[in-house]
């Protein structure tokens, strides 16, 4: 017998143990590992991770869901006890763009504002930022911005008026996305259906609250010219190339860091604006700089789940066998388009 005929039997009966052993495995629990420290108050959140001197930054945002923002006073914001700067549209304006996934043929991606510019179009969406030596002050500072907002016409909702011509005319709401795929010859099938059946299903808008709200912490530097951003996200690999290009950095010089995840649900999987303008004002600041989500403002500003409607038509034959089906979904997406932002549709 060959030395290599005694390898491969030796081969052959090490993938047998091992698949007697997947097959133990198969169906039985399996003990997690990580619950006594997680249980026992001994994990690292965003919130969590040690930044000595870190700034806090506390958002201002728009109580409408659609309308010009005709001003934006900070000034007395900047003047506030513990502020060390105020952040609009304007500063942030030069901040590229998140790229976004199209398995779907792509229409029209809106801009990426992280802060209002002339118009604000969600309930919730950032106007102002405050970065400031404690919590406190950041949020006494962004009582005292004033902001003029014009609201602009009625609330529009896509899902009672699914019409595209609406859409398209709209001036807050555009269609991003859009598809059609047919096979067969369908309206044949309709044609000589004996019963045709339609149903249209609206899907209730959700909004994921995991037990940790969203995060982002951030420090540079500036002798090795790193950034590290710590985030509370599903997708650290993907979060790192978006920030290097949209800040303009090279690869090398940024870390993005998940510690531990406090539940996510598909809410932590893409970028914020909120996480570009923490890494951004870290740079800029060269100061670490840190926020935390109240669990208001996740509910306000975080991506939602489901919000479609599904309306579809059946054709069948008279002995119950189904000829064709048409379909049609609209999927209402939001005032900017996370990295996924086709997927439910």
């Amino acid at each position: 017998m060959s030395d290599e005929d005694i390898s491969l039997r030796a081969s052959d009966a090490d993938l047998e143990s091992t698949d007697r052993a997947q097959a133990k495995l198969v169906g039985m629990p399996v003990r997690r590992v990580e619950d006594d420290r997680l249980i026992q108050g001994e994990g690292c959140f965003v919130d969590d991770v040690p930044l000595p001197e870190a700034m806090h930054l506390v958002f201002v945002r728009s109580p409408y869901a659609a309308g010009r923002l005709v001003g934006c006073d900070v000034s007395e914001a900047s003047r506030a006890a513990g502020v060390v700067a105020v952040m609009t549209g304007a500063d942030v304006a030069h901040i590229g763009k998140l790229t976004v996934s199209t398995p779907l043929d792509i229409i029209d991606v809106p801009d990426y504002p992280i802060l209002a510019g002339d118009r604000v179009l969600a309930v919730g969406q950032p106007i102002a930022a405050i970065v400031a030596h404690s919590l406190s002050a950041g949020q006494d500072a962004a009582e005292a911005v004033a902001f003029d907002i014009t609201p602009s016409g009625g609330y529009f909702d896509p899902l009672i008026k699914p019409d595209p011509e609406q859409l398209i005319c709209n001036a807050d709401c555009n269609i991003a996305f859009s598809k059609t795929w047919s096979a067969g010859d369908v309206e044949a099938a309709f044609e000589n259906g004996a019963h045709k059946v339609r149903a249209t299903v609206r899907h209730p808008r959700l909004a994921p609250s995991p037990l940790e709200p969203r995060g982002a912490a951030a420090s540079y530097d500036t002798t090795t010219g790193t950034l590290t951003v710590w985030l509370a996200t599903q997708t650290p690999h993907r979060a790192r190339r978006e920030l290097a290009g949209m800040l303009d950095i090279e690869h090398e010089s940024i870390r993005v860091i998940s510690p531990d995840v406090g539940g996510a649900f598909g809410m932590k999987a893409s970028l914020y604006p909120e996480d570009v303008l923490v890494a951004w004002a870290a740079l800029k600041l060269e100061r670490p700089v840190r926020w935390v989500a109240s669990r208001s403002e996740d509910l306000l500003s975080a991506t939602h789940g489901r919000g479609a409607q599904s309306e579809g038509e059946l054709a069948v034959a008279s002995d119950g066998r189904f000829l064709a089906l048409k379909a049609r979904f609209t999927c209402p997406l939001g005032y900017w388009l996370p990295t996924r932002a086709a997927i439910p549709a």
